[in-house]
């Protein structure tokens, strides 16, 4: 018997005879799911595992970097909030994950890692999509768009359905997960050494088109998602841009939508989850690869992508999906980004495309924020 046999026999031996636990912190979709996974693995391995959910995870963990007892176990994040916590995550030992070594995306690899060690381990991935409102194009007869169509493509086409009284599109003017991957698709902002540029002339330009499309009545400002999303559902607005989380929300509420790549060469925001270790490895890690045994079904019941390879993916969507990935920005996980750009931009967003602010010191002032963290 290897000594890794006897260590995991001895592990559950202890966990019948004394009763262990761990905590785990959930936020985002698939609570029902965790929970289940939760249930299967205490049944199989005599291990409590306590879900815990958290609204708002990252103002729990900033808390939690103060008071490190109350940190749990194991906690799934954003790569935004890696900064937080790399610090104190333990480096991942993928060859606990028995089953799953060697098999994380490159993407969750390089977003991942600090210090030159693996810090989480890679989970999914959202993806940023179009969603058309069905019933608005079949009303006015306007034929919905190729996949691989063009930002020139979109204005004519917002030409089109403002002609016909409908509201072309609509987003929070004030959201950088939005803005980002048009922002890049014209100009490269996020540079390969972590630093972030915004006062370029391509951005600029962006921006100016930007609002030209709110002036131009196009373009409509939803500052809370529920809006939006209600809105949508009511053909009210055309076309948002969103992350296909809300694929499984749009299903449920019956609402006639179908999804497209975004417009070249606007990038798709690849918005990526990991699984962080505090505390407790030795019963954290087999619960990991008896979640990983199981994703296919998070994977299918909330449209994720998993950073793991050799999970299936959904086949729905997926030709959409693989496109935009073909044509995409993976969040960063620097402070530059998550403390700097996230703040200033959200800022300099607002003001300007609400008409109540000009452009270059906007620009100025958004930039010399962010190299504060630079």
């Amino acid at each position: 018997m290897t000594k890794r046999a006897i260590l995991s026999y001895f592990l559950l031996f202890i966990s019948v005879t004394v009763g262990l636990s761990f905590t785990v912190w959930v936020s985002w979709e698939g609570e029902d799911w965790y929970r289940t996974v939760a249930k299967a693995y205490a049944e199989t391995a005599q291990v409590r595992v306590e879900i815990v959910p958290i609204p708002a995870l990252d103002q729990k963990l900033q808390v939690g970097m103060k008071t490190p007892d109350t940190l749990p176990d194991l906690c799934l994040i954003k790569s935004d909030y890696f900064p937080l916590v790399a610090s104190s995550a333990l480096p991942v030992d993928s060859g606990r994950l028995l089953g799953y070594a060697g098999r994380f995306a490159e993407i969750g690899i390089q977003t991942y890692t600090s210090g030159g060690a693996l810090r989480a381990v890679p989970f999914y991935a959202d993806t940023q999509v179009l969603f058309l409102q069905t019933d608005v194009f079949e009303k006015h007869q306007i034929p919905l768009p190729e996949s691989d169509w063009t930002v020139d493509d979109l204005e004519a086409l917002m030409t089109r359905l403002h002609a016909c009284g409908v509201t072309p599109i609509g987003w929070g003017f004030n959201s950088p997960y939005i803005f980002q991957g048009l922002q890049e698709g014209f100009g490269q902002s996020f540079m390969p050494d972590g630093t972030i540029r915004v006062k370029t002339e391509e951005n600029q330009g962006v921006l100016r088109r930007l609002r030209s499309w709110v002036v131009n009545g196009w373009f409509k400002d939803y500052p809370q998602r529920p809006g939006l999303i209600k809105d949508f559902s009511a053909g009210k607005v055309a076309m948002i841009p969103q992350g296909s989380y809300l694929i499984p929300n749009f299903d449920e509420m019956e609402v006639p939508y179908t999804a497209v790549p975004l417009p070249h060469p606007w990038k798709s925001v690849i918005d990526t989850k990991a699984w962080v270790v505090f505390k407790n490895e030795a019963l954290v890690y087999p619960f990991l690869s008896f979640l990983f045994d199981r994703m296919e079904e998070l994977c299918a019941a909330h449209m994720k992508q998993s950073l793991i390879e050799g999970i299936p993916s959904t086949e729905r969507y997926s030709e959409v999906f693989e496109k935009s990935l073909k044509n995409s920005l993976v969040q960063p996980s620097t402070i530059a980004y998550s403390e700097g750009y996230w703040t200033a931009m959200k800022a300099c967003l607002e003001l300007y495309l609400r008409g109540e602010g000009e452009l270059q010191p906007l620009l100025s002032t958004a930039q010399a924020y962010i190299d504060q963290f630079q």
